[in-house]
């Protein structure tokens, strides 16, 4: 099942199936989605890909009614989808893609209704999948102490960036992104949503103190890409808005909202001293590949998948721990991490959307056909 995610999860998804369309293989796909959905006009120019509209709304009761009787005339072999997008009703082979289970580790974030479905309904559906598919060793044990799962049946299938995601001259950069933005070099740059789990607050913090350095470091600037109300109309962006008003923060911290074109972004990392990430949790933590595939030095939490993604080619730090991440700041400002864009290229070149298709296919032909 396609879903319209303009999130990792979205992006995600995408590459992995434009990947599967450039493998050989016998086997035919049905992306099943809500009309609308941007991958339908993609599946028309692929022989091997048929687009079909349902009305089965994902993380929806009457979803787990109505979605058993859209796909019946469909005759799948597998049906291929997340906890949310399954139905408890479902008859015949499917599987899941589960890519982190946040709300187990913090269920206070989630909604009611988040909450409830993930107690009631996750649990019940991928013990009965013939294979869960996830993103991490992390989130392969967690499935296994969480839901319950056998190890055998969890195949991990990793991410990879995107080709627009790498190291551009001068020329490619050309300044637009950051003039289109008014974003002022030198500039740290952090890339996500601002959800509590993402830990804005210590990276904020920390910040702080290096902007209070002025005699050592002129004019540096926090650049936050991601989704945030400059009126505060939601929580997320409420909090966020207060505490850049604590901390006297609001000339040097530039936030340009959700930036679509990838293009735009990889520019934007190119240009950066470095991504900062110090989340709590991440089922993989695809932006701080993005970085290193750029070039561009990785400040990254020492916690849940990120040491998978980052390995020794970028600086992890403790999350809870302000001094640390100012620390691992500061170093990277006084040019003493140089070799860190060099690993984090080599780190990057580790990861394949093609070797993950391929894995997926090997798990097909290994378990169904």
């Amino acid at each position: 099942m396609i879903q319209n995610f303009p999130t990792g999860i979205g992006n995600y998804r995408e590459s992995l199936t434009k990947a599967l369309a450039k493998r050989p293989s016998d086997h035919k796909f049905v992306l099943v989605g809500n009309s609308e959905n941007k991958m339908e006009l993609w599946a028309k120019t692929r022989p091997q890909f048929e687009f079909v509209a349902i009305k089965s709304k994902p993380n929806s009761v009457h979803q787990h009614f109505l979605l058993p009787f859209e796909l019946a005339p469909l005759k799948l072999d597998l049906f291929w989808t997340t906890p949310w997008g399954a139905s408890v009703f479902l008859r015949g082979k499917y599987a899941l893609t589960i890519y982190d289970l946040l709300y187990r580790r913090y269920p206070k974030i989630a909604s009611l209704k988040a909450r409830l479905y993930e107690g009631l309904v996750s649990k019940w559906v991928a013990l009965r999948a013939e294979t869960i598919f996830t993103i991490s060793e992390f989130v392969k044990k967690d499935i296994e102490e969480f839901l319950g799962v056998t190890e055998n049946r969890i195949v991990n299938i990793r991410g990879a960036a995107g080709k627009v995601y790498r190291p551009l001259g001068d020329s490619d950069i050309n300044g637009s992104a950051i003039d289109k933005y008014g974003i002022k070099k030198p500039f740290f740059v952090y890339l996500g949503n601002f959800r509590p789990h993402k830990n804005l607050k210590t990276l904020l913090e920390a910040f702080s103190r290096i902007k209070n350095q002025e005699s050592r470091i002129k004019d540096i600037s926090l650049v936050l890409i991601g989704d945030v109300d400059a009126k505060g109309r939601d929580q997320d962006s409420q909090n966020l808005l207060k505490l850049l008003k604590q901390l006297k923060l609001q000339d040097r911290v530039i936030m340009t909202g959700r930036i679509v074109d990838d293009r735009e972004v990889a520019a934007i990392l190119n240009e950066a001293v470095a991504l900062v990430h110090p989340s709590f949790h991440e089922g993989f933590g695809l932006t701080v590949l993005e970085a290193m595939s750029c070039g561009t030095p990785v400040i990254a939490a020492n916690t849940t998948s990120l040491p998978e993604v980052v390995g020794e080619a970028g600086i992890l730090v403790d999350p809870r721990h302000v001094g640390e991440i100012t620390q691992a700041m500061e170093k990277v400002l006084k040019g003493e991490c140089s070799g860190l864009q060099k690993k984090g290229l080599e780190q990057a070149k580790k990861f394949s959307w093609q070797e993950t298709a391929e894995k997926v296919l090997k798990t097909f032909d290994d378990n169904w056909y």
